[in-house]
């Protein structure tokens, strides 16, 4: 419970990064590539997008 709260979504292009802190304070990080996109299709650094709540 309350594992995701706080966490940070980034749209990459090609995949999607979901961080956040787990009950017992240690920061995770799961990488998800997007079923269809090659990798090749990722953005640069600077276009990467954080997805808020109002965009989940």
């Amino acid at each position: 419970a309350g594992a995701s709260e706080g966490g940070l979504v980034t749209d990459m292009g090609s995949m999607l990064s979901f961080s956040f802190h787990d009950p017992d304070g240690a920061w995770h990080e799961v990488m998800w590539q997007k079923p269809g996109v090659p990798l090749a299709a990722g953005f640069r650094l600077a276009d990467w997008q954080m997805i808020g709540d109002d965009d989940r």
